[in-house]
């Protein structure tokens, strides 16, 4: 019987062992599955502020954009000093004429106004892509403003193109109604 006593701690020695091994096993693993989850949180938070950093930076370069075309129109006054007043103190664009110099203020005029209306369109729709739930109302949007109850020439080239400008189309519509 000496024997089978022997063999019973033996064994209970062995499963011992052999349990130890497994909880020291088990603590590893746990214990690096905490430090792979903590890991990932890191890289997803890390990730998350990258994607919000690009972002903001193609937000500032579509705004930046934005305000170079429209400087490069404002350029062109240096150029054509006398457009000025059709866009910044409400004066009403040359009658339609076939030729002579009115024909080709007119012209200019209604050029302008085009070149004003894709920017400011553009500009509108950029911050509205770039910030669309801003409560707020942007740069852009009182630019806009200003611009379309300055210039009848612009307002006149909406409605002469409607569906053009979407967004300038609801800045003459909500300056008609008030």
């Amino acid at each position: 019987m000496t024997g089978g006593t022997e063999r019973g701690p033996t064994k209970k020695t062995r499963l011992s062992a052999m349990q130890d091994g497994a909880l020291i096993a088990g603590i590893v693993s746990a214990f690096a599955l905490v430090l792979s989850v903590l890991f990932l949180a890191r890289q997803t938070k890390e990730s998350a502020r990258q994607s919000v950093l690009a972002n903001q930076l193609a937000g500032l370069q579509a705004k930046g954009e934005i305000y170079s075309t429209v400087d490069r129109i404002l350029l062109q006054f240096l150029e054509f000093p006398h457009l000025r007043k059709y866009f910044y103190e409400g004066i009403e664009i040359p009658a339609a004429v076939e030729v002579g110099a009115d024909r080709d203020v007119r012209d200019q005029v209604l050029t302008f106004a085009e070149l004003f209306c894709d920017a400011i369109e553009r500009g509108l729709d950029t911050y509205r892509s770039v910030e669309p739930a801003a409560d707020f109302r942007s740069p852009m949007d009182t630019y806009a403003r200003d611009i379309v109850e300055g210039s009848p020439a612009i307002r006149y080239l909406v409605q002469l193109h409607r569906g053009w400008w979407p967004n300038l189309e609801v800045w003459i519509t909500l300056r008609s109604s008030s």
